[in-house]
Formats: structure tokens, C-alpha cells, sequence
């Protein structure tokens, strides 16, 4: 599960290593009376900020993307009963279009 203040490593060439979490898009976080943060699974959107990039890196530093999850360390339960689950959290990044 990712909420905010994670720090992700972004699985991709797009020459940024490490991001932070800002905002989960899409998800209300408040369920059955108490209010919990929003935590995306694999899969959801969110913002990050970029904290860790390469010198020949595209993307601004000073601007808000948005990235999809591809790995979590939380275990993904699967419809057979069996549990997959990863060593890091991971996320791509994502243009305007949602195109990698």
C-alpha cells in the first residue's frame, strides 16, 4: 500500500531514480467512519514529486508528475489464494495522455 510521504524507485529510462509521494489520485481514504490516509494499490495513479535524478534528466525537478504503480511491498492477494508480493515499491512514469 502506498499513501503519502512514500518514496518510490521509478522502474523506468526515464532517468529519474527516486520520487515521493504526494497525492493518491482517486481514492477517498475515509471508510466506515474513520479517517484513514488513501493507500494505492498496484495499478493507481499518483503525484510525486522527483527527490533523485540523473544530471541528463528530462523532467523538472520543480513540477508535479504523475506516476502508476508497478510494484508493492504489501502482498496482492491473486483470485487462486496466492500472495504476490515484491522488495521494493516501484512506479513508472506517466504523461498528460497516461502514456509511459
Amino acid at each position: 500500500m502506498i499513501q503519502q510521504e512514500t518514496i518510490l524507485s521509478i522502474a523506468d529510462n526515464s532517468g529519474v531514480k527516486s520520487a515521493l509521494c504526494i497525492k493518491v489520485l482517486g481514492r477517498s481514504g475515509s471508510r466506515k467512519g474513520k479517517d484513514t490516509l488513501p493507500a494505492a494499490s498496484v495499478g493507481d495513479v499518483i503525484c510525486v514529486a522527483i527527490k533523485k535524478s540523473l544530471p541528463n534528466c528530462q523532467l523538472d525537478d520543480k513540477k508535479v508528475h504523475k506516476c502508476v504503480i508497478v510494484r508493492t511491498k504489501y502482498p496482492i492477494r491473486r483470485a487462486d489464494g496466492s500472495y504476490v508480493r515484491f522488495d521494493s515499491n516501484a512506479a513508472v512514469m506517466i504523461d498528460a495522455d497516461g502514456n509511459p
